[in-house]
């Protein structure tokens, strides 16, 4: 199984942390509802790994809750790989 895979093994992680979103953000994460969170979480493991390839930090990229996201892939990657 790749790490795409135990991501979405693990999606309810990642919908708790979407839904305590501020609205705003959320709905700005979703283009107003039109992406998935299935979809975030594929976005958020693009740029996770763009930044990891940049060796940056991808919380460049994301704002407040956003970050959460990219700290529990961070997690999951660790557990993964080791």
């Amino acid at each position: 199984m790749g790490l795409k895979q135990e991501l979405f093994e693990r999606k309810q992680e990642f919908y708790d942390i979407f839904n305590k979103m501020p609205k705003d953000l959320l709905n700005f994460m979703t283009c107003d509802g039109k992406c998935s969170f299935d979809q975030c979480i594929e976005t958020h493991l693009r740029a996770w790994t763009a930044s990891r390839i940049n060796g940056g930090s991808a919380s460049m990229v994301f704002y407040g809750e956003d970050v959460n996201a990219i700290k529990l892939i961070d997690k999951i990657a660790k557990e993964y790989f080791k």
